[in-house]
């Protein structure tokens, strides 16, 4: 009987897709997005980081990447330098609950230059334009609509994205998607970017194939900061 549970599984899993296991509940975040050098390219406006007074351009002198994009509840002492002060603080991380600040950034460089990086990105980026394939654009006003409609096997770190409420995972077999990305200049040569993302999966059960919407888990949206600075 064992045995015939097993095959079963395996075919379901063969039909549908593996279960993929997306996040119960938003991780939590310290709001901060670097480089491999460590320098500071964006943070989530009023989130942890911004709060404190980090601003892009700071360098981090005393944290590896890995222990700045915790997702655990976490306390943190931070150095950074800028210009030619030495600056210290604790990072608190939280839960971005509010979907402004999830989605919104404070990031180095001015909106036409990043810009030209966005584009850029959602066009060539194999990790990302699949899922985001530019749609219609506006350099004058420098925003930018995606949508898709992707299997499975295209989506890479899929589960990571979302927030399945009250349950750990899914089969999923597509992903349809809708981004929105709009820039605008702020102090300091630095700008804002506003990432909307929208997410619906299908996944199977043992009567059919049913789509549903999820929340972003708010990862994407800071790695798609990170790998606009990431050459």
């Amino acid at each position: 009987m064992k045995t015939k549970v097993l095959v079963l599984s395996f075919l379901l899993m063969l039909i549908f897709g593996s279960t993929a296991f997306a996040w119960r509940s938003t991780p939590y975040s310290y709001g901060i997005v670097v480089n491999n050098n460590l320098t500071v390219v964006g943070v989530n406006i009023n989130g942890p980081a911004y709060q404190s007074g980090i601003r892009p351009g700071d360098i981090i002198t005393n944290a590896t990447k890995e222990q700045l994009y915790t997702t655990d509840e976490s306390t943190l002492s931070i150095s950074y330098k800028r210009d030619d002060q030495s600056i210290n603080t604790t990072l608190t991380s939280k839960k971005l609950l509010d979907i402004s600040e999830m989605t919104t950034f404070l990031i180095l460089d001015s909106s036409k230059a990043n810009y030209d990086r966005l584009v850029k990105l959602l066009a060539f980026n194999s990790s990302i334009s699949p899922m985001f394939p530019i749609q219609n654009a506006d350099n004058n006003i420098k925003i930018i609509n995606t949508s898709s409609v992707v299997t499975r096997k295209n989506v890479n770190n899929f589960p990571d994205y979302l927030v399945a409420v009250g349950g750990s995972g899914f089969g999923f077999t597509n992903l349809r998607t809708q981004g929105s990305f709009a820039l605008a200049d702020a102090a300091d040569n630095d700008s804002l970017l506003k990432i909307s993302l929208g997410f619906q999966a299908s996944f199977g059960y043992i009567g059919g194939t049913a789509w549903d919407t999820f929340p972003s888990s708010g990862i994407l949206e800071r790695n798609i900061v990170d790998y606009l600075y990431s050459n």
